[in-house]
């Protein structure tokens, strides 16, 4: 479907509401074999020894924002609104996996053994500054 002005900022609007989500991408590189070589992890590319006189392409693990703007418009061009929706069911999607992966740490209660271990340290800085407080003055 055809993405005019008012569409786009439509679009505009809905991803700059949506949460920041991470990407696995790569970027590569022209590098030298001696490059390479000066890491001393990587000793041979595809099965070969790496030349060090030789020009290498080279893929670098990246870890990237999504751009929402660019994927909602890709959305709106393959499927109109139907394609929208569908991105947004794929990013709360990624929010419910990520949620069940990392689940929320539970709050200290009273009694348990790190809300124990605060207040020992609480303490502890407390008499500190006292005894501070209580150390006389030299003449």
């Amino acid at each position: 479907m055809k993405l005019n002005k008012e569409y786009n900022n439509y679009l505009m609007q809905i991803a700059m509401k949506l949460p920041l989500l991470k990407d696995q991408s790569c970027e590569k590189h022209l590098m030298k074999g001696s490059e390479i070589l000066e890491w001393e992890t990587i000793t041979e590319l595809d099965g070969k020894s790496i030349d060090p006189e030789k020009d290498y392409l080279y893929s670098f693990p990246l870890v990237v924002y999504v751009d929402h703007l660019k994927r909602l418009q890709k959305a709106w061009k393959r499927k109109g609104p139907e394609g929208v929706s569908e991105y947004m069911v794929w990013v709360d999607n990624i929010i419910d996996r990520y949620k069940k992966l990392n689940p929320p740490v539970p709050a200290a209660k009273k009694g348990n053994w790190f809300s124990r271990a605060l207040d020992s340290i609480t303490k502890s800085f407390k008499n500190a500054e006292m005894d501070k407080e209580n150390i006389p003055a030299q003449a």
